[in-house]
């Protein structure tokens, strides 16, 4: 394309930016980086986002950080990749000290994937009263994201019992849950006999 004398436009690079991410290819995503700036679409935040989220996949968290920095004003996605980046590198602290930066500092609202991150990230810290306090925020944003992010923390945990009591809850039941239910059925198996009728008894369609 670029070859043929045809200049690319924001959606070509923020398309080519996430295909590096997904694969992994973190040096020709730096190349992107580099035409992204040479074509003056540094300040866009869909381009940006992509490029924060590349490097977080990449094990870069800080140059996620050091390009969100260059933006002037990031908005809520902008913000909700770098937490992303920061969770996907087991810097939880750091991940929770920006979701906070974001939501009280700079009055932005999290969205469903900010809340799965955030999430994710008290789940692995072991903060389980905090995990109870930002349910208690996403009452108003049940989605998949949010309920198996909610499900991985209370199941690293190993309070197996609420994983399940959530698991009853849901409306709609994602197909990414059913690994976290799973484990949370060996661990209570592991206490209690009879692991066929635990899981039996959890996966039961209740009567109408």
């Amino acid at each position: 394309m670029v070859g043929s004398g045809v200049e690319p436009n924001g959606f070509t690079l923020s398309a080519v930016v996430k295909a590096c991410s997904e694969l992994g290819e973190l040096k020709l995503g730096k190349c992107f980086h580099g035409v992204v700036i040479k074509c003056n679409f540094d300040t866009n935040h869909v381009i940006a986002s992509s490029l924060i989220d590349m490097y977080g996949r990449n094990n870069e968290a800080e140059d996620s950080r050091k390009r969100f920095d260059e933006l002037l004003e990031p908005d809520a996605i902008c913000w909700t990749s770098v937490i992303s980046a920061y969770t996907r590198n087991d810097l939880y602290e750091k991940a929770l000290s920006f979701f906070y930066l974001m939501h009280r500092g700079n009055g932005l609202f999290p969205d469903g994937h900010t809340f799965g991150s955030l999430l994710t990230a008290l789940g692995n810290l072991g903060w389980l009263r905090q995990c109870k306090q930002v349910h208690a925020m996403v009452v108003t944003e049940k989605n998949a994201v949010t309920w198996c992010a909610l499900l991985g923390g209370y199941c690293q945990k190993g309070d197996f019992d609420t994983v399940i009591q959530l698991f009853r809850m849901m409306d709609v039941v994602d197909l990414y849950c059913f690994g976290t239910i799973l484990r949370a059925c060996s661990g209570l198996a592991a206490v209690r006999p009879g692991k066929e009728e635990l899981t039996h008894d959890v996966f039961e369609v209740p009567s109408p």
